[in-house]
């Protein structure tokens, strides 16, 4: 979509619409300018004072809080207003963000350690509050003129807060590009504060409603799954898509870490990495996704993601070097983020309304925060067994995933097409 279009769009909307996603953008742009820096500076500051060897141990618990933060802040719902929480939740974590700096500031270890486990915690929440009050401010119709300008704001703010990091290190400093960091969440408090002066034109009770009806249990979610062969396979697939990122995140982090020893450098790198990421993601969404989805087709498009990181994992395997996992990294963060984000929303069409809505949202609420387990410890298997200097073992770890990631996307589609017609999850469809 055009820029030209994009404005279009934001103008045939009415002003009380503008306003609110006007609000909404800004927040967005600002979460993901900030989580720019904030991503970069952690894992700098943590290879700093820990090692990338002691990263399966970190996503083990970075997994226990996230599980602990998405129990209490499900309770919350139940007792606040959503923009009463939005407001509480930047408070909650701008004073997280101050006393961390100081910390590591003053050269405390451990401050490195939970401010990386931090970050994953800060950026869940502060996202899934945006877009839940898009989900409840926005009608149906109203959401297919909105969300994608609203996505574009948050791809714009992705982008910019990678470039900033990518530039800030070398001449600020990476402490102060947290510092740069708390600024933006100070400023994002202060738009809530003006905003519960509007609090009217969000229809908060009505919010606060549907956050209540909308509330999904992982009980009920895993229920679905486990009774739907079609489910069960979608699930391995994004399980599959998780665990061979968190290996390739590894492998970059220990090599980043084994050739740039200045903190300052390998901030920069970091920022650099992950802007490339979202230049690539943002061509891959507006340029190539839906052309090749809808001329070379639904199974193609699957197949594509685990085909490109089959044939890097193999050239890493004949030639490791740091540029071709820079490769490996980028191709499956880029990928994830455009090509297999669409493709795996049209394999939720042929669900029944039961499935489509429970099945999903633990799919995107549980299984992919939560997928970090089951990789980090394949990850501390193979340390405890091979060492952390073979690492021709962790690029075998991704072909054998990707393989099984293959059969399950061959699987899938084998019996998409077979219930064809049907809706999966009914009695028609196949078991």
């Amino acid at each position: 979509m055009s820029i030209r279009r994009f404005l279009a769009t934001y103008f045939r909307l009415a002003a009380e619409d503008r306003f609110l996603l006007l609000y909404l953008g800004l927040n967005y742009f600002l979460t993901l300018v900030s989580y720019g820096l904030i991503r970069a500076s952690s894992q700098g500051l943590f290879l700093q004072f820990y090692s990338a060897d002691d990263l399966p141990d970190v996503w083990l618990w970075s997994v226990l809080f996230i599980a602990v933060t998405v129990f209490v802040y499900n309770k919350l719902v139940r007792r606040l207003l959503f923009l009463q929480l939005y407001l509480a939740t930047l408070l909650f974590f701008l004073i997280d963000l101050a006393v961390l700096w100081l910390a590591i500031a003053a050269n405390y270890g451990p401050a490195a350690l939970i401010f990386y486990i931090w970050k994953d915690i800060h950026i869940v929440i502060l996202v899934e509050q945006i877009w839940s009050l898009a989900n409840t401010t926005f009608n149906s119709e109203k959401a297919k003129g909105c969300y994608g300008l609203l996505a574009a704001t948050g791809g714009l703010g992705a982008i910019t807060g990678n470039l900033l990091a990518s530039c800030l290190p070398t001449s600020i400093g990476t402490l102060n590009s947290v510092v740069v960091a708390v600024v933006i969440l100070s400023v994002l408090a202060l738009i809530q504060t003006g905003m519960l002066r509007h609090t009217h034109l969000l229809k908060v009770s009505q919010m606060r409603a549907q956050a209540l009806k909308q509330q999904v249990t992982p009980r009920g979610g895993l229920r679905l799954i486990l009774g739907s062969r079609y489910l069960l396979l979608l699930s391995s697939i994004v399980l599959c898509t998780q665990v061979v990122i968190v290996i390739i995140d590894y492998l970059y982090l220990h090599l980043l870490e084994t050739m740039v020893t200045d903190l300052d450098r390998r901030t920069q790198i970091i920022g650099m990495i992950y802007s490339a990421v979202n230049i690539v993601t943002l061509v891959l969404q507006v340029i190539i996704a839906s052309p090749l989805l809808r001329y070379l087709g639904l199974t193609f498009g699957l197949l594509l993601y685990p085909g490109v990181i089959l044939c890097a994992t193999i050239t890493n395997l004949i030639m490791t070097c740091f540029a071709t996992v820079l490769v490996l990294k980028i191709s499956a963060k880029s990928l994830d983020y455009s090509l297999f984000r669409v493709a795996k929303e049209l394999l939720y069409i042929p669900l029944d309304y039961e499935h489509k809505y429970k099945a999903k949202a633990f799919i995107d609420m549980f299984l992919y925060r939560f997928a970090k387990a089951p990789a980090s410890l394949l990850l501390k298997g193979l340390l405890l067994i091979f060492g952390a200097g073979h690492l021709s073992v962790f690029f075998g770890a991704i072909l054998a995933v990707t393989v099984l990631w293959i059969t399950a996307v061959l699987e899938l589609t084998r019996l998409r097409r077979s219930a064809s017609g049907t809706r999966v999850g009914s009695t028609k469809a196949p078991p």
